[in-house]
């Protein structure tokens, strides 16, 4: 084999890997900010009153210190003493938030309805995860 079939093939399997990567990198966004439909959430306004009102009955209003909806993404901005939790326990607080949200935004589709935790300087500290809305973590 030539000097310059072996450039070929070395051209031709790194172009095959930034492809890849392109690819793999286009499907995190996707995942991540993925496309949300409209008519997952008819009115956002409402939606985020209706997850409000059913946090303050579940007792999780506690820890909230304010939340909007972007793209929709539930976004939930924690107060400080969220941090003070044992990480199991903000981790079912997470999970219970993401099923709320779900319940509301996305009945019939739950892993479509993702939830963003962040802290009050908008440092995310927890959330739905990428391959679905039902993969919530927090850090540690």
């Amino acid at each position: 084999m030539g000097l310059l079939q072996k450039l070929l093939l070395a051209w031709v399997a790194s172009v095959s890997v930034l492809l890849a990567l392109g690819f793999f990198a286009t499907l995190v966004f996707v995942a991540i900010r993925g496309p949300v439909k409209p008519s997952n959430v008819i009115d956002h306004s409402k939606a985020v009153e209706q997850f409000n009102s059913t946090l303050a009955s579940e007792g999780l209003a506690v820890f909230v210190d304010s939340m909007q909806v972007d793209r929709g993404i539930l976004v939930v901005s924690v107060h400080n003493h969220w941090h003070m939790q044992a990480k199991q326990n903000r981790l079912q607080h997470a999970q219970n938030m993401w099923a709320i949200w779900a319940e509301i935004c996305s009945p019939n589709d739950p892993d479509k309805a993702r939830i963003w935790i962040t802290d009050k300087n908008g440092n995310r500290v927890g959330g739905s995860g990428i391959a679905g809305g039902s993969m919530v973590w927090v850090i540690d």
